[in-house]
């Protein structure tokens, strides 16, 4: 099974999704398929009761259905995607939706600063962080959903995080004061840019 970043998981829901049913049969492989995930996601050891399935959706742009498993905090799923007429699942992604509608977090120690994210405090920090003792920031969704940044000689190193760190992302190479502060305000106030604008590698913590 392919294992989707948040922008892939985001382009089935760009055209919408539908409340769609699910055979028993696609639920007994979705289970099966979580039991398989299971150990290398973090999220501890498989439960005594199996995962419920809150919640099923097909996706308008692709006809795909998007089958979510609880996983461990509330709103925060383990998402099977099923090709239309498939009987095994092609991809997943651990996603945190209840993340969105939290308050985030600015987090800066180089300036003494752990508090509601805004926008005037990343446009100010983050580019002065370049030569301090503790050259990085973090915005904090809620878990362990984030996304950091940390200098690297004159540029920075940008990473994020979704659910575990199982699902723990890196941007390929160095990027800009502005690209990091873009991609700050995008995160923290609840826009998709961020996804979309860098090349994403997975790394293993």
């Amino acid at each position: 099974m392919e294992h989707l970043q948040v922008h892939q998981y985001l382009e089935l829901l760009q055209a919408g999704t539908e409340k769609s049913g699910i055979s028993d049969e696609l639920a007994t492989a979705a289970l099966a398929a979580a039991r398989t995930l299971w150990p290398n996601l973090g999220l501890g050891p498989w439960p005594k009761q199996a995962p419920a399935n809150e919640y099923n959706a097909s996706s308008r742009a692709t006809g795909d259905l998007l089958v979510h498993l609880s996983a461990g905090p509330k709103d925060c799923f383990l998402i099977l995607v099923f090709a239309p007429g498939a009987s095994q699942p092609r991809a997943w992604i651990l996603y945190d939706i209840g993340a969105q509608y939290v308050q985030a977090v600015f987090v800066c120690p180089a300036f003494s600063l752990e508090a509601p994210a805004d926008e005037a405090d990343i446009r100010r920090c983050l580019p002065c962080l370049v030569g301090q003792p503790d050259p990085f920031a973090i915005i904090e969704l809620r878990g362990g959903t984030y996304m950091q940044v940390q200098t690297e000689g004159e540029g920075f190193c940008l990473e994020h995080q979704e659910v575990t760190t199982a699902s723990h992302y890196r941007v390929e190479g160095v990027i800009t004061a502005d690209q990091a502060v873009s991609a700050f305000l995008s995160y923290a106030f609840g826009k998709n840019e961020w996804a979309f604008k860098h090349r994403w590698i997975r790394i293993d913590l």
